[in-house]
C-alpha cells in the first residue's frame, strides 16, 4: 500500500507518465514521489523496483514524507531490496517526524511547543492511504518543496494532509512493533497506535481500545477501552461498534445498557459484521433489548453462519434441530453442526 501527495495537480494515468518523468527530472518532489510509486506499483509503467527506489530516495533528499513512507514499505516487504525492518522503522519514523513538524507548523506550534494535534481522514485497518489526484495534469516542472520542510503557504487542506501523513506513518509503526519478531515491542506498538489515534486514525483508535482491554503495552483499563471503542465507533468502525456493544451488554467499563448494546449491534451488523449479527440473533432469541422474535433470531444466525461464524452455525443448527423460529429439519441441523464442529464448536 502506498501513500502519495493527494493535493497536487499530477495525473497518474499512463498517458501522462512522460510529463511526470520530466517534472521529476526537473526537481518536482511530488512528481519524484509519484514516479517512484508508479514504478513500485506498475501504474502506467512496468514495475521496476530499482527505479522506484531511485525516485523515492531522490524525493527523500527533499524531505518529502510520503517518499519516506513508501521507501519504508519497500524495505518492510522486501520489494526489490532485502527485507530490513530496522531500516524500514527508521524511514517510517522519519516520515512521521516530518509530517508532525509540518503539522505543527501548519497549526502554529513551534518545535519547542506542544506535539501535533489535528484530524485527518478515517483509515481502515486493512489499508494505508492512497491519496492520488487523478483528474488533472502536472504543470509545475520547477523544483518545489511544498509539502516538505520549508513550505510557507499552509492551507486547511495542507493541515489535513499533514495530519494524514502523520497518522498513516504512526499507524504503520504501531503495526511493525505489534508483529511478532525481532522488533516486537508492546510498549512501542501502543505508543504509536495512540499517537495515530489522537490524530483520528480510526483503526488506531480501535487498536488502542484493544490494548487497554487486553493490557497490551499498557495496564488494563476497561474505562479507557470504552473511551477509545467509543471514538472508533463514532467514526464508523464496525468492529468497534460491536466491541462497544458487548461492553454495554455486560457492563464492562460502563454501566450496563442492553438497549444501547442492541443499537450498536445494529450499526455494526448493517456494515456486515458477523459477530454483531450473531449477537443480534441472541438478543432476539432471548428477548433482550428487543421483543422476542425467534424467526428474526434465525435470520441473524443464518446471516452470520453464512459468513462463517462458528457459534452462529451451531445456534442455527439448534434452531433447525428443535424447530425454534424455523421448521424443524434434522438434516439441515446436521449440516450446520458439522460446519461448526469444523471450527471447533460442538
Amino acid at each position: 500500500m502506498s501513500i502519495i501527495d493527494g493535493n497536487q495537480d499530477i495525473n497518474i494515468s499512463g498517458g501522462d507518465v512522460a510529463q511526470v518523468v520530466t517534472d521529476a527530472q526537473n526537481g518536482n518532489v511530488f512528481a519524484q514521489t509519484l514516479l517512484g510509486v508508479q514504478y513500485l506499483e506498475g501504474q502506467g509503467v512496468k514495475v521496476d523496483f530499482e527505479l522506484a527506489k531511485y525516485w523515492l530516495e531522490t524525493a527523500c533528499q527533499q524531505g518529502h514524507a510520503p517518499a519516506y513512507f513508501n521507501l519504508s514499505e519497500m524495505y518492510l516487504n522486501g520489494l526489490g531490496v532485502p527485507v530490513d525492518i530496522k531500516k524500514a522503522i527508521d524511514l517510517m519514523t522519519k516520515a512521521a517526524e516530518i509530517s508532525v513538524e509540518l503539522l505543527d507548523k501548519a497549526n502554529g506550534v513551534s518545535k519547542s511547543g506542544n506535539s501535533a494535534s489535528g484530524s485527518g481522514g478515517a483509515r481502515s485497518r486493512s489499508s494505508v492511504a492512497s491519496d492520488s489526484s487523478s483528474n488533472s495534469s502536472s504543470s509545475n516542472s520547477s523544483s518545489t518543496n511544498n509539502g516538505s520542510i520549508g513550505s510557507n503557504n499552509v492551507s486547511s487542506e495542507d493541515t489535513d494532509r499533514y495530519a494524514q501523513y502523520a497518522q498513516d506513518a504512526m499507524y504503520a509503526l504501531g503495526n511493525i512493533f505489534a508483529k511478532d519478531g525481532e522488533f516486537f515491542n508492546k510498549s512501542k506498538a501502543f505508543y504509536w497506535f495512540e499517537q495515530a489515534a489522537k490524530l483520528e486514525h480510526v483503526a488506531a483508535q480501535y487498536n488502542v481500545a484493544i490494548c487497554y482491554k487486553d493490557g497490551f503495552g499498557v495496564e488494563v483499563d476497561d474505562v479507557k477501552a470504552v473511551e477509545w471503542f467509543s471514538k472508533a465507533s463514532d467514526n464508523g468502525d464496525s468492529d468497534a461498534q460491536y466491541s462497544l456493544g458487548v461492553r454495554y451488554a455486560n457492563g464492562i467499563g460502563v454501566d450496563p445498557d442492553i438497549n444501547k448494546a442492541v443499537e450498536l449491534f445494529m450499526k455494526s451488523s448493517d456494515q456486515g459484521n458477523a459477530s454483531a449479527k450473531y449477537s443480534l440473533g441472541l438478543c432476539y432469541d432471548d428477548g433482550k433489548g428487543v421483543e422476542r422474535d425467534r424467526p428474526k433470531a434465525v435470520e441473524y444466525f443464518e446471516e452470520a453462519a453464512n459468513m462463517g461464524h462458528p457459534n452462529a452455525q451451531y445456534s442455527l443448527g439448534i434452531a433447525y434441530y428443535g424447530g425454534f423460529g424455523v421448521s424443524k429439519n434434522h438434516d439441515i441441523a446436521k449440516v450446520w453442526f458439522a460446519k461448526a464442529k469444523e471450527q471447533g464448536v460442538t
